[in-house]
């Protein structure tokens, strides 16, 4: 299983999306995964969140988790 990357800035802040596609029960059936890291103030890539939902595309995992990601620091800058 290979995982790729996408990086992008949220608010000013560095976000890192993976997505990787599970081992597909037949050839029809694929199905992908995906996570985010979002940066510290320093920049410093911070835990991975591995996110359980599966989707039949990588776009619309990776759309999930960077829209999570963007939940994720809404949230971190309101507290």
């Amino acid at each position: 299983m290979m995982s790729h990357d996408r990086h992008s800035l949220y608010r000013g802040i560095a976000v890192t999306i993976r997505w990787k596609e599970l081992e597909p029960p037949s050839p029809a059936a694929r199905l992908f995964v995906a996570g985010y890291s979002v940066a510290d103030k320093d920049g410093v890539q911070g835990a991975w969140h591995d996110l359980r939902p599966q989707f039949h595309s990588f776009s619309t995992a990776a759309s999930y988790a960077l829209s999570q990601a963007r939940v994720s620091i809404d949230a971190s800058l309101l507290a």
